[in-house]
């Protein structure tokens, strides 16, 4: 890539908000800044789940999702354990689980007994999970059931505590997911956005590539670059509702990196169809990057619809 000019800014590098842990069983994300603290987008040893995805993010009665989750894990890899919990009426994350929880170990797997209000959809980075056709009332209203992804460095009974309301471990995080169940047509369900690429200071990234980047500056500290992420515009159904006009919409954008930090731990992706032809566009969302340090980097993107709607893109670089 071809070396661009960079320039000092005034920027709060102490850091923002301390990296995010679970409390009662919620991903709080905090910003600030403060020199002992570590900005949300700083991924350091401590392990972080950084997203959980299902696919697609609304389905019809008997439907099939997918679910995965972008993990931050330094040392090792964890085993994700998908648990799924159909709801009754008043039912949270946490009751819905207790209220079912013998003991982790004796959670029946999904499709053993489609009556099973608790089951294990599967263990590993991506499963599978089919809705049975009779597990909400034919209503016609829309439904919600919960998915509970248990990440851990052990096996799912050492997270029982954690799953019956205990404070996650640094080796036992507990993440939750709701899926839209609805009787609308399948092509009127929401889907989720898609990234594109990465821009770096102008210049488009390969998404597959490890990408070399020349940097200079009288410091590591002195690094300042501007990084931005696109999406597939098609992939942005808010646009066109049914039933309705085309209309601008905004993704929420959070940017991780392993290096250094970001100048916005959120920023938003603005999109709109063309007023002359129609066609759908969005505009990047833009953040500036201070690395500190040189060699191999991440950098995550996380998109969110605000509708249940997630996706990810990840690039690796190489600083010198």
């Amino acid at each position: 890539m071809r070396n661009q000019p960079l320039q000092r800014r005034s920027l709060c590098r102490s850091g923002a908000g301390r990296l995010a842990w679970f409390v009662a069983l919620l991903l709080v994300w905090g910003v600030g800044c403060a020199p002992e603290f570590r900005g949300v987008s700083e991924l350091d040893e401590n392990n972080q789940v950084l997203a959980v995805r299902a696919t697609p993010p609304a389905v019809n009665p008997g439907g099939t999702v997918t679910l995965d989750a972008l993990v931050h894990w330094p040392v090792g890899a964890p085993t994700l354990f998908w648990l799924v919990c159909i709801p009754d009426i008043g039912d949270t994350f946490l009751s819905c689980l207790s209220n079912r929880l013998d003991s982790a170990a004796d959670i029946p797997f999904c499709g053993v007994d489609p009556a099973e209000r608790l089951c294990l959809a599967g263990l590993g980075n991506a499963v599978q999970y089919t809705l049975p056709e009779n597990a909400f009332p034919d209503d016609g209203k829309d439904h919600t059931f919960f998915v509970n992804m248990v990440a851990s460095g052990g096996d799912i009974e050492s997270c029982a505590d954690v799953l019956t309301g205990g404070e996650p471990t640094a080796d036992c995080l507990l993440s939750l997911k709701r899926v839209v169940v609805s009787y609308d047509d399948p092509a009127e369900l929401n889907v989720n956005p898609e990234p594109a690429h990465f821009v770096l200071d102008g210049s488009e990234l390969d998404p597959s590539a490890v990408v070399t980047v020349d940097v200079s500056a009288e410091t590591v500290d002195d690094i300042e670059l501007e990084i931005a992420v696109t999406a597939e515009a098609t992939s942005i159904d808010e646009l066109y509702p049914p039933g309705g006009d085309p209309s601008p919409f905004e993704l929420v954008v959070s940017f991780f990196t392993t290096c250094g930090q970001v100048s916005l731990e959120k920023a938003f992706l603005a999109c709109a169809p063309d007023e002359i032809t129609g066609e759908p566009f969005c505009d990047p969302a833009t953040v500036t990057w201070n690395p500190k340090s040189l060699g191999l980097c991440t950098v995550h993107a996380v998109l969110r619809d605000g509708n249940g709607g997630v996706g990810w893109l990840s690039q690796q670089l190489e600083l010198r």
